[in-house]
């Protein structure tokens, strides 16, 4: 069976970036350990070689002081790299950094051992990085209406996505009791560099809500979601969250390389 997967996209493009995650105030006052990649963290990302071949790295003064600023106030700055070298080794020095863990390529299996060593929960650890992967794209639907109680919905098992409308309005459905399970190809083209692992459902009795622009809608991994009745043309800014790296860092839609 031929299943085909309609994405109106109009710009899509992957950047390496840490999402934020929303933090309270009281949580930040438990926090003991600011845990920092370096690369594309710290510097800008960029490697520098002189004419005999040697490496160098920009580091932005500024960062140095925040560093300062968080040991004065009992809060130390570790740093995890997946390189070794003599340059970082320098900066951390100078700045009072409190160690440098290198040649760490899986940063999540550490974790237990920077609690172990500074007796501290995870929840005391801020951790800073570009190595998870966002999609940034402007997505339009066209005039729909949907009639009965099923909506036909996707679901993305491991991407979380958040709506921003731009214009337009819509009802979208989310949740939801899911049938007529139909799981996408996982060499649909879509799926390797689009949505990662997915699949359509038939939902009845998800959530409704009318979005229109300036509504922000965050759709987590795992939960189906489609549009019952678009009212107008809608346009919206789909961020991308993906923390596995399932799909491929810098790919760029084609129309954006023309």
């Amino acid at each position: 069976m031929e299943i085909s997967v309609g994405f109106p996209i109009i710009l899509f493009f992957y950047i390496g970036c840490k999402p934020i995650e929303p933090i309270e105030f009281q949580e930040i006052k438990n926090v003991k350990i600011v845990l920092t990649d370096v690369d594309g963290t710290l510097t800008d990302g960029g490697m520098y070689y002189s004419s005999k071949g040697d490496t160098m790295k920009k580091f932005y003064v500024r960062d140095g002081m925040a560093v300062n600023i968080l040991r004065r106030n009992g809060i130390f700055t570790v740093l995890v790299t997946k390189e070794k070298s003599d340059i970082v080794k320098k900066w951390a020095k100078k700045m009072n950094v409190r160690k440098i863990h290198e040649g760490i390529t899986n940063k999540e299996k550490i974790l237990p051992r920077i609690c172990k060593e500074y007796r501290v929960k995870p929840e005391q650890i801020v951790y800073i990085g570009d190595d998870i992967n966002v999609a940034v794209g402007v997505l339009r639907r066209g005039v729909t209406r949907t009639e009965g109680e099923e909506v036909t919905s996707i679901i993305h098992h491991q991407i979380t996505e958040v709506y921003y409308i731009l214009s337009g309005s819509g009802i979208l459905v989310t949740g939801g009791e899911a049938t007529d399970a139909v799981e996408f190809p996982a060499d649909l083209t879509a799926v390797r560099v689009l949505i990662g692992p997915s699949g359509r459902r038939m939902v009845t009795n998800g959530q409704t809500q009318t979005v229109s622009a300036g509504d922000v809608v965050v759709i987590p991994a795992g939960v189906p979601h489609g549009f019952r009745h678009i009212q107008e043309q809608i346009t919206y800014l789909s961020i991308r969250v993906d923390p596995d790296q399932v799909l491929p860092t810098g790919y760029v839609h084609p129309s954006l390389e023309q």
